[in-house]
């Protein structure tokens, strides 16, 4: 399979098996005099699946993020292990550049990200619609 091939199937997998959030939400500084509340960002993509191969070989094609075992708190005995591979920030942004050309369901917020990095002006403080803190987060069903 060829690096095109496997960007592909790779923006496949992620359309039907991932989560992307682009999220703004307050965070209050107690280590900062008055308690100043700013507007974070939280940009991130993640994957989870059973199958360790296919997270152990995303992580290899990729080269960036991480992959760990995903851990529960409760678990019933007959349930697999799941495995998470995630990147998040400009790790994200790479990745976007990689898949949003052949992804079909998260195409838009592959877009939202690369808009985000892309333009330099791009001030989501000033953004209504993000600034109170709403997330744009999509699990494709």
């Amino acid at each position: 399979m060829n690096e095109r091939e496997t960007h592909i199937y790779l923006a496949g997998l992620f359309d039907g098996e991932a989560c992307v959030t682009f999220k703004v939400h307050p965070l209050k500084r107690k280590n900062r005099p008055g308690c100043p509340t700013h507007n974070v960002r939280l940009i991130r993509v993640e994957i989870s699946m059973t199958n360790e191969n296919i997270i152990n070989w995303i992580h290899q094609t990729f080269g960036f993020g991480w992959s760990k075992p995903r851990k529960f708190n409760t678990v019933p005995s007959h349930y697999k292990q799941q495995w998470r591979w995630a990147c998040s920030y400009r790790n994200a942004y790479k990745l976007a550049k990689l898949l949003c050309p052949h992804s079909k369901i998260l195409k838009s917020k592959w877009e939202t990200i690369i808009q985000h990095y892309d333009n330099k002006k791009y001030n989501l403080m000033k953004t209504p619609e993000l600034s109170n803190a709403n997330t744009q987060t999509f699990f494709p069903s």
